[in-house]
């Protein structure tokens, strides 16, 4: 086998943010990649999450039925109970569909770069409490499109959204007080929001989570915690987390080394890179191929089996 020629010790795939990068159209931005740094995190969102508004949910009335009188309730307030929660959904669904069009309509201008349009539709609705609306309004502040640009306001609406559970600004306010943008670095707090978004399923806090435990950045470094979140984001289809778990098991960092787990990883990750990202994909192939000088043709076709048969999860 033709290898290329011996490589530095592999480092963490990682991203700076450039907010002005940010197509003008997406939902969930990804601004482009700069280079690498270290340590840094990755920047932006999941694509596919849904960025609608969260679900109401209600209680429903409960009658205090004492068992003595168990058939009368239940022929008598149990029917007034019923009814009474049969009225509180019907009104939860008109609330919901109230709070959903003006978010619907915010968010579709915020698509097609109507900004004005946006700013009006999302401020009220972030007044109000919205999550969503919140989100988007600190996104417009981050970037500058349709308001003036200022991190500072960007970071009290992420805070906001954060608060109210959106992993998206969670991410975002992460990022923010790990470069200390608008608000005073401190990588405790990064950390503290990356975990509330990772722990929601966010793919980019997971990794970005993984790197502060790689690097011991406002918390102990701790390999096996780092390997752990590269591979909640890997499996879910993340190119970054899925090479820096590669080189996690070519080093035998954090778990142990593992030349076919290092081959499969990198060779997923390769395919996943986007075509712009021609760095990132040269060195997962740099690196597969690294790893396959100390392996034998049957474990290099186990790896290969391995990568064909992987699905995000």
């Amino acid at each position: 086998m033709q290898c290329s020629p011996p490589l530095p010790v592999a480092r963490r795939v990682v991203t700076a943010i450039d907010p002005r990068t940010m197509p003008r159209s997406c939902r969930h931005y990804e601004p482009r990649v700069r280079g690498l740094v270290v340590p840094a995190v990755e920047t932006g969102y999941r694509t596919g999450a849904n960025p609608g508004a969260a679900p109401v949910t209600a209680s429903a009335p409960t009658c205090d039925n004492e068992r003595r009188n168990a058939t009368r309730m239940m022929n008598s307030n149990g029917h007034r109970c019923l009814g009474a929660a049969a009225a509180l959904l019907a009104g939860m669904t008109l609330a919901a569909a109230a709070i959903a069009a003006p978010i619907d309509d915010a968010s579709g201008a915020f698509a097609r770069g109507d900004y004005a349009t946006a700013i009006k539709l999302m401020r009220p609705l972030a007044d109000q409490g919205n999550s969503t609306a919140q989100y988007y309004l600190a996104l417009m502040h981050h970037t500058g499109e349709g308001v003036e640009q200022s991190n500072a306001e960007a970071a009290k609406w992420y805070r906001k959204a954060a608060d109210n559970g959106d992993a998206r600004a969670q991410f975002n306010l992460a990022l923010m007080y790990k470069n200390g943008q608008g608000i005073a670095q401190s990588h405790a707090e990064a950390v503290k929001w990356y975990r509330k978004a990772a722990d929601q399923g966010n793919a980019m806090a997971q990794n970005s989570l993984g790197l502060m435990y790689d690097n011991g950045d406002g918390l102990p470094k701790n390999q096996a915690e780092a390997a752990k979140w590269y591979r909640k984001a890997a499996d879910q289809g993340s190119a970054k987390a899925q090479f820096n778990l590669a080189v996690m098991y070519a080093n035998g960092q954090g778990v142990r080394r593992d030349a076919v787990e290092a081959y499969k990883w990198y060779t997923i990750a390769a395919s996943r890179f986007p075509a712009g990202q021609t760095d990132y994909r040269g060195m997962a192939v740099r690196g597969y191929y690294d790893v396959a000088e100390k392996m034998t043709p049957a474990q290099i076709a186990q790896a290969k089996k391995l990568a064909a048969e992987w699905k995000p999860k």
